[in-house]
């Protein structure tokens, strides 16, 4: 399949909602200890979580603007996505 027949890869948002739709509905912070589940504080420590895939997304009028999008499954059965944004300095 070739990008422009998947539009929803275009923008982190478009394919925030689309990975939603599969059931990656946990959002999830990185903290000291491995990966927090922020609906229910349960942090999930290095090894307890896999990632399944990951998308890089750029800023069109900021190219030095970046964000990763990580699809996350935990051993328990939780799906989430962990978005981490930065900013590159060329």
């Amino acid at each position: 399949m070739l990008p422009d027949q998947l539009p929803y890869l275009k923008s982190l948002a478009n394919c925030l909602n689309k990975i939603r739709t599969a059931g990656y509905t946990v959002i999830f912070n990185k903290v000291a200890e491995g990966l927090q589940a922020i609906h229910n504080n349960i942090v999930y420590p290095p090894g307890a979580y896999k990632i399944i895939n990951t998308f890089q997304f750029e800023a069109i009028s900021h190219p030095g603007a970046q964000a990763v999008m990580y699809m996350i499954e935990t051993n328990d059965g939780v799906k989430g996505t962990l978005v981490n944004a930065n900013t590159v300095s060329y």
